[in-house]
């Protein structure tokens, strides 16, 4: 014998409404999520991503020969996080992952997939300053300041991120001190 399958037949018009309505609720849940929420979402996916490794080896691979290394953990799968949170990461890796967010920035197919590239873009920026104590951009440092602080004050910026921000605030105020001279008379 065959069994009955369930049928809506059954069912009174409130009934099927209901039923029918059941998949549009998932939609208007999904218009109910804040941006905000939408970006730490992105970001965390992306900071557990890695650099794509296609045009990123045959950049690197004079730099990987010549420290080889140092350069291998490029070679593992470690995420932007990993990186970016490592001191004893190589500030040609940093280099890397601030130029390839930089062109994620400038292509990006929506304002959270920019945002996103431009916090990681910022990241590393701040990793080489507080990891290396080096520029590795032209922008002036009064100018990063006010970025990272933006970025600190930013609610969907993980917290290793706000603290690597709060670090490379502190050396951008130290190194935008206006010098002083001392004359001796």
């Amino acid at each position: 014998m065959s069994e009955k399958l369930p049928s809506s037949v059954h069912l009174n018009k409130q009934q099927l409404a209901n039923l029918f309505n059941i998949g549009s609720d998932t939609q208007s849940n999904e218009k109910a999520v804040s941006p905000d929420h939408r970006n730490a979402e992105m970001l965390r996916d992306y900071l557990s991503g890695t650099l794509p490794l296609d045009h990123v080896v045959s950049e690197l691979l004079p730099e990987i020969l010549a420290e080889c290394c140092q350069k291998m953990k490029l070679f593992t799968d470690q995420s932007f996080a990993a990186l970016l949170a490592d001191p004893a990461t190589d500030i040609s890796i940093l280099n890397k992952i601030k130029d390839f967010n930089k062109t994620l920035v400038e292509s990006a197919q929506s304002p959270e997939e920019h945002d996103v590239a431009a916090v990681v873009y910022y990241a590393a920026i701040a990793s080489a300053l507080v990891h290396h104590h080096k520029k590795i951009t032209t922008f002036p440092y009064a100018n990063l300041r006010d970025s990272f602080q933006k970025l600190i004050d930013s609610p969907w910026v993980t917290p290793d991120l706000v603290d690597l921000f709060q670090n490379a605030v502190g050396i951008c105020q130290q190194n935008n001190k206006p010098k002083t001279h001392s004359t001796d008379e």
